[in-house]
């Protein structure tokens, strides 16, 4: 009867041992998972913040990468988005480099007509200068024809004209010479115009700048100028002719003029001293 007591006994606290054992085994399995998720929850929220910023960070390049590869629309991140401007303002200075050279290249182009233009002018007016020695009052004209006056300059008196039986103002010296004499340019100048009328034959007017002029009539018309030529002082111009009817009995004779700015002056006050 004890036996069977103690057995039974004995079998009561096996069950409960066993019953203890398993509570303990789950009661300690359930805490080994609480740490474990404990441990996950303990990370503190700087550092969670900052994985999260870390992970968007890797999302927004990703995506702007991409979309630099492909081309596509603009970027929703903060960062991208301002690289994207940045991009795009540098594309834009080449456009502005290009613009501002081809600027420049208009503003040299435009100096250099300019200076081309300045130059020309100053050739021409270089030309022009040279083109006429500047006659004054301090110089003296050479005579163009070695001969007596046959009839004098008057102005302002009227003197005698033996062809014409009649007396007259005369604006000229008239020179006595031989038919086919040469006839030579007072000073240096440009050749202003050759005409041909009755009463002057040929006539040849030179320009000596600083408003003075020499008229050489009486010319045969085979001259040896044209209009536009420059002549040096003593160059021959043409040849002496038969004298027209108007004063064909002084002979064959020069009728040698000069004016300075528009108004006659006599021959003999710029002609020199020595003929």
């Amino acid at each position: 009867m004890k036996k069977n007591k103690l057995k039974e006994l004995t079998n009561k606290k096996g069950f409960m041992i066993a019953l203890y054992s398993c509570a303990a085994i789950v009661i300690t399995m359930t805490g080994i998972i609480a740490s474990n998720n404990t441990d996950d929850s303990r990370l503190p929220k700087d550092e969670e913040k900052q994985a999260k910023v870390e992970q968007a960070n890797q999302s927004d390049v990703k995506s702007y990468r991409e979309n630099l590869i492909t081309g596509s629309g603009a970027l929703e991140t903060e960062s991208p988005s301002i690289i994207a401007k940045e991009d795009s303002q540098e594309k834009k200075k080449p456009e502005q480099t290009s613009e501002t050279k081809t600027s420049a290249k208009k503003e040299n182009e435009k100096n250099s007509n300019d200076n081309e233009t300045s130059e020309k002018s100053s050739e021409n007016d270089k030309q022009s200068k040279n083109e006429y020695v500047f006659f004054d009052d301090s110089k003296e004209m050479s005579w163009p024809l070695a001969g007596q006056i046959v009839m004098d300059y008057s102005m302002e008196t009227a003197i005698y004209d033996k062809t014409l039986d009649q007396y007259r103002t005369n604006d000229s010296v008239c020179i006595s010479g031989n038919v086919g004499d040469d006839i030579t340019a007072s000073a240096e100048g440009k050749v202003k115009s050759v005409s041909q009328d009755k009463e002057n034959l040929t006539s040849v007017v030179i320009e000596h700048g600083n408003g003075w002029l020499s008229t050489y009539s009486q010319l045969q018309n085979n001259v040896l100028v044209k209009e536009g030529d420059i002549v040096d002082e003593g160059a021959v111009i043409g040849n002496l002719s038969e004298p027209s009817y108007k004063s064909s009995l002084l002979g064959p004779h020069l009728e040698f003029k000069v004016m300075h700015n528009d108004g006659c002056t006599d021959p003999k006050m710029v002609l020199s001293q020595e003929e």
